[in-house]
């Protein structure tokens, strides 16, 4: 195969198998005393995959690719590594391969993490090709489950579809697999009048945010980001004048305004955030 494939590129030449159910685990040392063993708390399992297999043969047959993202450290990667696991028959179906990539600091937590994914085949752990992926990706946080199409091997990168972190929490069958249309509703509008009056199915006016804005999470609070924008945007207005005003204009009456103003829209805002009591939040 050649070396211009983008998978090389991205997983290098072989994956891990850590799918076999009779890998050995790596266990604590037990040769401890009563007392030691009684205030320390039992070390994690770890897995070392010792299988392998090129990447050609690996994804062939397959139309997608799943990337699980996630790490020993993170908390939120152990909550969600089991609904990746379950899937994994569904994502099969769909002619699509799972497979795990760590973003752990150091071979030891890598080890822990397969113990944790076991189930799932994994990358070689390489933290430099994991970097090289979140640059590419444009990924902030981990847990993250990137679907990618296994087509195109001599382009410089493959087509993405989407980060399905959230969306597999909706369909943890896979129904609705690729799952593109479902991603373009994660984020919805609401009209100036919902805006001001922000109640009912969006939620109260003292809540810090909007509900029922995301089809994907509907009970979560989102900010408003073109509220948000408009804020900063009428900020920037004020501070223009006021810096007007101290070299040019010099009237009192005006400083005394612009001050009531931002000290008014500042304390309102962090009480009760982007409401009709902040006034530039409207």
């Amino acid at each position: 195969m050649s070396n211009t494939d983008w998978r090389i590129k991205l997983f290098g030449d072989h994956i891990l198998l850590n799918s076999d159910p009779e890998k050995d685990l790596e266990q604590p040392d037990v040769e401890q005393g009563v007392e030691e063993s009684r205030e320390q708390p039992p070390a994690e399992k770890a897995v070392v995959p010792t299988k392998s297999e090129p990447v050609e043969t690996f994804f062939k047959g397959y139309d997608y690719i799943a990337i699980f993202f996630g790490a020993n450290y993170c908390p939120f990667c152990k909550k969600f590594a089991p609904s990746v696991i379950a899937a994994k028959p569904f994502f099969e179906e769909k002619k699509c391969k799972v497979i795990f990539v760590s973003n752990d600091r150091d071979l030891e937590n890598f080890h822990i993490s397969c113990a944790k994914v076991q189930g799932l085949d994994v990358m070689q752990y390489d933290t430099s090709k994991t970097a090289q992926m979140r640059d590419l990706f444009g990924l902030k946080t981990i847990p993250a489950l990137m679907i990618l199409r296994n087509a195109d091997f001599f382009k410089e990168a493959p087509h993405v579809y989407s980060n399905a972190r959230e969306i597999l929490e909706q369909d943890p069958k896979c129904e609705n697999f690729p799952w593109g249309s479902i991603e373009k509703k994660q984020a919805g509008p609401i009209s100036a009048y919902d805006r001001f009056w922000i109640h009912g199915r969006y939620g109260h006016w003292w809540q810090l945010g909007h509900k029922n804005v995301s089809d994907v999470h509907p009970n979560d609070m989102y900010m408003d980001e073109h509220a948000v924008r408009m804020r900063a945007g009428l900020l920037n207005i004020i501070t223009w004048l006021a810096i007007m005003n101290i070299f040019h204009m010099r009237d009192q009456t005006l400083a005394k305004v612009i001050f009531g103003i931002v000290t008014w829209e500042f304390v309102t805002s962090m009480v009760f955030g982007l409401t009709p009591f902040a006034p530039l939040g409207w």
